[in-house]
């Protein structure tokens, strides 16, 4: 368990994080985000948005996807930052 913390501690729970991080969960939580507030105005929406729920949380591996997403990100953004140097 001290492995993990510390590899979480140096690679994902750091200020250079926080935006791809920010953006890595709004990608994968998106499509909920949008079915809920779209299920607000057209109730026979909500047996979508559950069906959705229900595949994301039970059935997908959201942690290895969301890190996944995350790192993807960062490795885009410190790209673009090595090439506007």
């Amino acid at each position: 368990m001290k492995k993990i913390w510390k590899w979480l501690r140096t690679n994902l729970i750091n200020k250079k994080m926080i935006i791809p991080t920010l953006i890595g969960e709004i990608i994968f939580w998106g499509d909920l985000i949008a079915l809920a507030i779209l299920s607000l105005f057209k109730p026979s929406l909500w047996a979508v948005f559950g069906s959705v729920y229900f595949i994301q949380v039970t059935i997908l591996p959201a942690i290895p996807i969301q890190l996944g997403i995350i790192f993807f990100i960062n490795k885009i953004i410190n790209k673009m930052k090595k090439t506007s140097q």
